[in-house]
């Protein structure tokens, strides 16, 4: 079970992961993996900057923070050190093609973590906006439909209309379907 003070990481701490993600990279030749490797720490320094903004966000990234960032520095500090050797054996090989071949999930699995920071903040401001509109509409203070269209051509813009309900194929046909009363 972690303590409250293996949750917080001092700023310096990501400011020492992205350098030794730079440094791996750094090391690393393979043009294709360099820039994955550019994704990854591009993403990590997003993380970083939200949770150093609200440090309450940091147990979101908990399995983020305490494995999955660990995991991929090992992989990528090996991968360096097995580019590096003067003869690629077999194992070498191999080696280096299972990292290669896992890069693209991490990527992805990154980006899912900076994602998820996003999803709870995009999930509020829609309620926001919602219950805003709503007052708007309660207080009267909102434009009927064909007045914001009077008002938008007045300020040369365009109206933004909802889209109409459209009823799906398959509700149609259990519509038609449906016996009806005479």
């Amino acid at each position: 079970k972690q303590t409250p003070a293996a949750d917080a990481a001092p700023e310096g701490e990501y400011a020492r992961i992205l350098h030794s993600i730079r440094t791996a990279n750094d090391d690393i030749l393979d043009e294709v993996m360099s820039a994955k490797i550019d994704r990854i720490e591009s993403i990590a320094r997003s993380i970083f900057a939200i949770v150093e903004e609200k440090p309450e966000r940091r147990q979101e990234i908990r399995s983020f923070f305490n494995y999955y960032l660990p995991t991929t520095q090992k992989l990528l500090d090996f991968y360096a050190q097995l580019e590096a050797q003067p003869v690629q054996s077999q194992t070498i090989r191999d080696s280096r093609k299972n990292i290669e071949g896992i890069m693209d999930n991490l990527v992805r699995g990154f980006e899912n973590q900076l994602d998820s920071l996003f999803r709870a903040d995009a999930l509020d401001i829609s309620s926001d906006i919602s219950v805003l509109e709503n007052m708007l509409a309660q207080d009267g203070l909102s434009t009927g439909p064909g007045e914001d269209a009077i008002a938008a051509a007045a300020h040369g813009t365009a109206v933004r209309r909802p889209a109409a309900p459209v009823q799906s194929v398959a509700g149609s046909a259990a519509a038609a379907a449906m016996p009806t009363e005479k």
